[in-house]
């Protein structure tokens, strides 16, 4: 997908949504089955597919990806580079 993908994903109580992601591209896509919440010892998995159809899947280490979410967020509030990069993108 290169460094020009921009996207913004939004999640809260009450909402409608797919827990899942497709991205699209010239070279192919990535689908995410269960992005924003996962039973605990799920091992998150990634489907590429190529220009040319053919698949291939990379795991990823299991993780509370909700607490890394929410560590993530306070330390970037803390971060005024952060904050600045991240009110340019909104």
């Amino acid at each position: 997908m290169g460094n020009n993908c921009k996207f913004s994903f939004y999640w809260a109580y009450n909402f409608s949504y797919r827990n899942d992601i497709q991205l699209w591209g010239k070279e192919g896509s990535i689908f995410i089955d269960k992005i924003s919440s996962k039973k605990s010892g799920m091992l998150p998995v990634t489907f590429h597919k190529n220009k040319y159809g053919e698949d291939q899947k990379e795991y990823f280490k299991s993780s509370d990806h909700f607490s890394l979410m929410l560590d993530n967020f306070h330390g970037g509030i803390k971060n005024e580079k952060i904050c600045k990069t991240q009110a340019e993108f909104i």
